[in-house]
């Protein structure tokens, strides 16, 4: 068993893109799949700090032979 991991903070067609990629030459047998969207930000370190960035994360991870 192995386990391949993609993430985007582009959209969730980029990571389908990219997965696609993967499996266009290589055709693994996959086992099991798990996506997660995860929202994430920076803030400034003023006082009171404020969000300055906020974007989402996409990951999936791919368990596959």
């Amino acid at each position: 068993m192995k386990v391949k991991i993609f993430s985007s903070i582009t959209s969730t067609d980029d990571l389908e893109n990219k997965i696609a990629n993967w499996t266009k030459d290589f055709n693994p047998k996959i086992i099991s799949i798990n996506t997660t969207a995860q929202s994430m930000c920076d803030y400034y370190l003023e006082q009171p700090s404020t969000v300055c960035n906020f974007w989402v994360e996409y990951v999936c991870s791919i368990i596959y032979e």
